[in-house]
C-alpha cells in the first residue's frame, strides 16, 4: 500500500485474497492506518471502500462453514494486533470498520454469533482495557463486556478521577463488584439481541467468567472463542461452533 497522496492507486487496496487485510503477521492494522493518514480526504474515503467491497466480495464466495472458521482467525489476530499497537489515530478505527467490520456484518447475515472471551492479565496501566480494546471491536461491530472499562467508566461518572487517567487493576476494587454485574448484564443483552460479542477480562478472580462462558444461552450459530493464554504466536485459543 503506497502511502503517498499523490501516488495513489485504488487496486493497492484490492487483494485477490483476506489475509493481507487481517494479517497479525504483517502489522496491517497500524500499518494501514499509517498509510491512510496520509491520503486525502477524498483517496482516504476510496481506499476504505475498496477495502470494505473486496473484504464483501471475497467472502460471498465462502461457504458458510468457511467464514465461520475463518472469523475466529480474524477476531483473534485483532485482539493480538491490538495488543501490540504503538499508536491510535482516526484511521485506526476506520480501517478496522472498513475491513473487520465488514467482514463480521458478513458472518451475521449468514446466521452466526461470535463471542470471543479473553481472560489475560494486564501487568501495569489498564489503557488497553479501557481505551483500546474499546475502540477496536467497537469499530469492527462488537459490543465490549470489560469489567475494567466499566469501572474506569464509574469512576469517571462519579467524579472519582478524570478520563484519561491512568489506572492499575487495585485502583477499581471499591468497584469491582458493581463492574462485574453490569458487565454480565452488558453480555446478556447483547446475546439476546444476537450481537457479536468481545468479553474482556484483565484481573481474574475465580467465578469470574461463570456468567459468560457457562450461562449464557448458545443458539445455533453462535461461535464462542475462549483466549486464556498470552497473545504470542502460536499460542493456544479454545473455540466451538453451536
Amino acid at each position: 500500500m503506497k502511502a503517498e497522496a499523490e501516488q495513489f492507486n485504488r487496486d493497492d487496496w484490492v487483494h485477490p485474497t483476506l489475509v493481507p487485510y487481517f494479517d497479525v503477521n504483517e502489522d496491517v492494522i497500524e500499518r494501514s492506518a499509517l498509510a491512510l493518514s496520509k491520503l486525502n480526504v477524498t483517496d482516504k474515503a476510496t481506499a476504505l471502500d475498496a477495502v470494505a467491497k473486496t473484504v464483501r466480495r471475497t467472502v460471498a464466495n465462502l461457504q458458510d462453514t468457511a467464514v465461520a472458521k475463518t472469523a475466529v482467525t480474524i477476531v483473534d489476530h485483532l485482539y493480538r494486533m491490538m495488543g501490540l499497537i504503538h499508536e491510535l489515530r482516526p484511521e485506526t478505527s476506520e480501517y478496522i470498520k472498513a475491513a473487520h467490520g465488514t467482514y463480521f456484518d458478513e458472518l451475521a447475515k449468514r446466521g452466526y454469533c461470535m463471542r470471543y472471551v479473553v481472560e489475560n492479565y494486564i501487568d501495569g496501566t489498564l489503557d488497553r482495557a479501557t481505551t483500546v480494546f474499546w475502540l477496536a471491536f467497537s469499530a469492527a461491530g462488537f459490543v465490549y463486556a470489560c469489567p475494567e472499562y466499566i469501572a474506569n467508566e464509574l469512576a469517571v461518572e462519579l467524579g472519582i478521577w478524570p478520563r484519561g487517567q491512568q489506572i492499575q487493576a487495585s485502583d477499581l476494587a471499591p468497584l469491582r463488584d458493581k463492574a462485574h454485574e453490569f458487565a454480565n448484564e452488558v453480555a446478556a443483552k447483547a446475546t439476546a439481541a444476537r450481537r457479536h460479542l468481545f468479553y474482556f477480562l484483565a484481573d481474574y478472580e475465580e467465578g469470574d467468567l461463570d456468567t459468560v462462558m457457562h450461562k449464557l444461552p448458545t443458539p445455533e450459530g453462535t461461535i464462542v472463542v475462549f483466549r486464556n493464554e498470552a497473545p504470542l504466536p502460536h499460542s493456544d485459543i479454545m473455540m466451538r461452533i453451536y
